[in-house]
């Protein structure tokens, strides 16, 4: 079995390195190739969605801290229509202003609070799946 294995290895990477043979091989294998993503691929996002969400949640909670600090020490909090352009700068996460989804965060404020929040998996805002994380300004 451990043969077998080194064999496949040693001929992935010789189709995939050697420049003469990957052109022989691809038009063999990208279908093959074209197939396991389209199949595989939505199984790895679903698996992926707990941390997505776990990562979503950590970063919704510490910009609305700093929003919160920013509040009580008398510097500017940005308007909802800026707050893209404050993500980016803050570098909260690599993505800028956008969710680990792709979407960008949101921003309400209210009198009293300040809430973050992110369409989550669905990519849409307004359904169940939405996350939310809100501090008070005082």
């Amino acid at each position: 079995m451990r043969r077998l294995l080194l064999w496949i290895l040693l001929l992935v990477g010789m189709g995939s390195s050697i420049p003469e043979i990957r052109s022989r091989v691809a038009p063999r294998v990208a279908p093959v190739w074209e197939y396991l993503v389209r199949e595989v691929r939505p199984a790895v996002e679903l698996a992926f969605v707990p941390f997505q969400r776990w990562l979503a949640e950590h970063e919704l909670r510490a910009i609305a801290i700093e929003l919160r600090r920013r509040g009580l020490t008398f510097q500017s909090i940005p308007h909802p229509r800026e707050f893209s352009k404050f993500l980016e700068r803050s570098r909260f996460s690599s993505r800028g202003a956008l969710d680990p989804w792709g979407t960008p965060y949101t921003l309400t404020l209210t009198r009293d609070s300040i809430i973050v929040g992110s369409a989550g998996p669905d990519r849409e805002r307004g359904t169940e799946d939405d996350l939310r994380h809100a501090v008070g300004r005082r």
